[in-house]
């Protein structure tokens, strides 16, 4: 088991119903939500527990997911929207998706250890022509982890190690992105 997906196992009854009662009225979810529109087809790889799916669903938007959690997926199926358990990094996207009109990586990039081959080779390929890839990533340079550095302690780049208090560090974000 990956760590990321045992993360997910560990995290979801403590984290799931918090982050779903935050979401619509989550300030990133309505922009995504905006940028996004309705009537589109959308694919988010990465999905975690769904709620970003779930707002464009109820937005009139074609919605699937893909996590490498299998307790996310449930999470996502048991609420309405079609997920899938895949590994975006290791293992090809299920057979007949189709095109997307819109693509989202929210906070899924900084968990591959070549983002750059994700794009390239799986992401983009499921786009439509002119369609719109959405990307999302925690800051390494954020203040916080410069000084965690500072005083010789480990950054956290933006993990939920406060989840984990066994695990005192971030063991999960391989790539790190300043934005």
């Amino acid at each position: 088991m990956r760590v990321t997906e045992r993360i997910h196992e560990d995290q979801a009854p403590l984290v799931y119903d918090a982050i779903a009662a935050a979401t619509e009225a989550n300030p990133p979810a309505r922009m995504v939500a905006r940028l996004v529109g309705t009537g589109k087809r959308v694919l988010d790889a990465g999905c975690s527990y769904g709620m970003a799916l779930r707002y464009l669903k109820q937005l009139g938007n074609e919605v699937i997911g893909l996590d490498i959690a299998p307790t996310a997926v449930d999470n996502c199926r048991k609420r309405g929207v079609t997920a899938y358990k895949v590994d975006i990094e290791d293992e090809p996207f299920p057979e007949g998706l189709g095109t997307f009109d819109v693509a989202l990586c929210m906070e899924t990039l900084e968990h591959l250890f070549d983002p750059l081959v994700v794009l390239k080779d799986k992401i983009r390929p499921a786009l439509r022509p002119g369609g719109m890839l959405i990307v999302t990533v925690p800051n390494g340079a954020y203040l916080k982890d410069r000084l965690h550095l500072v005083v010789g302690k480990a950054p956290t780049f933006g993990s939920g190690v406060h989840l984990l208090p066994y695990r005192p560090y971030n063991l999960d974000h391989k790539t790190v992105f300043t934005v």
